[in-house]
């Protein structure tokens, strides 16, 4: 309703795609991201 352009445009399809985001990982490191994402990603 706030963005009529928007509407027509996207209409019937999905304007965010499904997936996952982080902004942070606190005290984890990028190898351990790395190595978790490797491990699930398989799914």
């Amino acid at each position: 309703m706030e963005f009529p352009d928007l509407r027509k445009r996207y209409w019937g399809r999905r304007f965010w795609a499904r997936g996952y985001f982080s902004t942070t990982s606190g005290n984890v490191t990028d190898d351990v991201i790395r190595q978790y994402l490797e491990l699930h990603s398989s799914k």
